[in-house]
């Protein structure tokens, strides 16, 4: 089962190998994974886990290109060493193709954020020293699941 359209993340054992990997079908309790050097192996399907993209749902995938959209038409205009003009924010937005379902920017997509964020157990650092409002975001952060603190350059 293969789909250029539909991202996914093939993990042998724990461990990453997508991008080593052309195709991937299920047969009875093996999955056969072909890799790019056209080797085909067959393997206990519990050693195979595949992670399909957040993007491949119609709801985070609309709201990713919503965002996308945002990003194009209000990002910060950077130079590159050679001169050339670039969206900053278009730009991050445009290389990601996966996103995990299980992590904060897929639950966000999805809008099946966590009911809770860190709380008491969560302990916050603050390497620099802070002022009371800083401290006062920091504590309202870690009782949210999700949380954007917007504020000058350095805090």
């Amino acid at each position: 089962m293969e789909d250029e359209n539909k991202p996914y993340q093939l993990l042998l054992t724990g461990v990453d190998k997508t991008a080593e990997v052309q195709s991937w079908r299920h047969v009875g309790k093996k999955c056969e994974v072909t890799f790019s050097s056209g080797s085909t192996f067959a393997y206990n399907a519990d050693n195979v886990q595949i992670i399909e993209s957040a993007l491949n749902a119609t709801k985070p995938r609309d709201c990713f290109e919503y965002l996308k959209r945002i990003a194009t038409a209000t990002g910060l205009i950077a130079t590159r060493d050679s001169g050339e003009k670039f969206n900053t924010l278009a730009s991050s937005y445009a290389k990601i193709d996966f996103v995990s379902p299980t992590g904060m920017l897929g639950a966000f997509l999805s809008g099946k954020l966590p009911k809770t964020g860190g709380g008491s157990d969560a302990k916050p650092v603050f390497p620099f020293g802070f002022n009371a409002s800083q401290k006062a975001a920091v504590d309202n952060a870690l009782l949210s699941p999700l949380s954007v603190i917007e504020g000058p350059p350095g805090t």
